[in-house]
């Protein structure tokens, strides 16, 4: 498509910090960001940004570690090699301001390199207890000049009463200070913690997700068949660009376990050349208005047409019972008979495609919002004219589009979810409560609904 120069069904990614892999891969970049993702309206779990430990919130505030110890030397050495050569060769300098002198440099080295420390430097720790030795000896030094002045004038010298001129105000806390080291032990605390939190949700939601009810028996073989039910000649529902039953049957043969099974049958179909199938789906056409949230907060109202799942459900299963075909899956007494072996060994999963026109040029959906659904017998799928559709996800501030010539992924995930009970990855199901979390709603597999391209 891209070399063609058509970009035409090639949709922007959600640009995220977390990723779920195909594989058995999971990562996290915690130094990108800040990204939110989920629902454009808010609710429970949506990615904001602190969903993740913040490295620079906590650490911010806290220097960056410094160089070498042997760096750090030669930056001393050149520190005080620049602060002599000021002091002219010819200005006499008594003992006292020598000491001075000397202190001046330690306070630009420590102001540089010691000050607010996260950690200890061993060249900080050595110059702290040098610059406490100076300090008095610059006293004692300052002490012996005043005694020896006052000698010299013929004073007399009460050492109780002694005034300690030339002493400069250099500041010994530059050194560093033990509350530096404790804030970055308590930023560390923190963020051990929160990272902690954050491992806990991926064990949670992407390494272990929760299953539907109810239990999901394995079978030694997939019978998928694929009903492609079209009422147009605008497109081909299965070209290649569009939905493609080869890469349908490449991604099926991903998700079956080790040594199992599986086939694909394609069936195409007229929907008028079916009475009783059109007046199925014409019956179980709805329309309802969607409250929506735009990115600039203005409410706005939406019209939506949509398939009611139960109610065309209800209507294929009246066919399937006065005609013996479809719908031949989990049927209840293919549950009942779930443990025999001539039944458990073979699941068919009907799936039917329904491509159709959209005479008012809105999409048709299931139930409001999907593409694709897992129902107790069949997988309904729709299939709409439209490339760029305007979801109800938004991702960094934009709207994540749909192209729903390709329902592929949304396919896929109800696939999963009718075979093992699968759910999406932001869902985490009990037998009580249901929760959710949309860190983890990212990734290019076939369960993820923040990334729109085909797989």
């Amino acid at each position: 498509v891209l070399k063609s120069g058509d970009g035409t069904g090639v949709l922007e990614n959600c640009l995220v910090d977390t990723w779920v892999g195909q594989g058995r891969y999971t990562w996290v970049d915690l130094s990108a960001g800040p990204f939110s993702w989920g629902p454009i309206i808010g609710g429970v779990g949506v990615r904001e940004t602190h969903s993740l430990p913040s490295v620079s919130s906590l650490f911010e505030h806290l220097p960056e570690g410094r160089a070498t110890s042997e760096s750090l030397d030669e930056e001393l050495e050149r520190m005080a090699d620049q602060h002599f050569e000021t002091i002219s060769d010819d200005q006499e300098m008594d003992e006292v301001e020598l000491i001075n002198a000397e202190l001046d440099v330690y306070e630009m080295f420590a102001l540089e390199h010691c000050a607010s420390r996260q950690r200890h430097i061993p060249l900080c720790e050595e110059l702290r207890e040098w610059v406490a030795s100076l300090e008095d000896k610059l006293i004692q030094t300052a002490r012996n000049q005043n005694a020896a002045a006052l000698e010299e004038a013929g004073e007399n010298h009460d050492p109780l009463t002694d005034i300690v001129p030339n002493l400069r105000d250099h500041r010994w806390t530059i050194f560093g200070s033990d509350t530096h080291v404790a804030n970055f032990s308590v930023a560390r605390d923190l963020f051990l913690s929160e990272l902690g939190s954050t491992i806990s949700s991926s064990l949670r939601f992407a390494v272990t997700p929760s299953l539907a009810s109810p239990s999901f028996h394995s079978h030694k073989k997939l019978s998928f068949l694929l009903y492609v039910v079209s009422d147009h000649d605008q497109y081909s529902p299965t070209s290649p660009v569009n939905f493609d039953p080869e890469i349908l049957k490449r991604e099926l043969q991903r998700l079956c376990l080790p040594g199992q099974q599986f086939q694909l049958a394609v069936h195409k179909m007229r929907l008028g050349d079916d009475p009783a199938l059109a007046l199925g789906f014409s019956q179980a056409v709805r329309t309802a208005v969607i409250p929506s949230v735009q990115h600039g907060g203005t409410f706005q109202a939406k019209t939506r047409r949509y398939l009611d799942s139960k109610a065309l459900q209800h209507q294929l299963l009246e066919v399937n019972r006065n005609r013996g075909r479809w719908v031949r899956g989990k049927t209840a007494k293919h549950k009942a008979a779930s443990m025999q072996e001539s039944e458990s060994e073979v699941l068919e999963v009907p799936i039917f495609l329904l491509s159709l026109a959209e005479p008012s040029g809105m999409p048709l959906l299931i139930d409001k919002h999907y593409l694709a659904k897992s129902l107790p017998d069949l997988v309904l799928v729709v299939q709409n004219q439209d490339q760029a559709w305007d979801t109800h996800l938004a991702c960094n501030n934009k709207t994540i589009v749909w192209n729903l010539r390709n329902p592929l992924r949304s396919t896929l995930g109800a696939v999963a979810q009718h075979v093992a009970g699968i759910l999406p990855p932001h869902i985490s199901h009990s037998e009580d409560t249901t929760s959710q979390d949309w860190l983890w709603a990212t990734g290019s597999h076939a369960t993820s609904p923040t990334c729109p391209s085909p797989l």
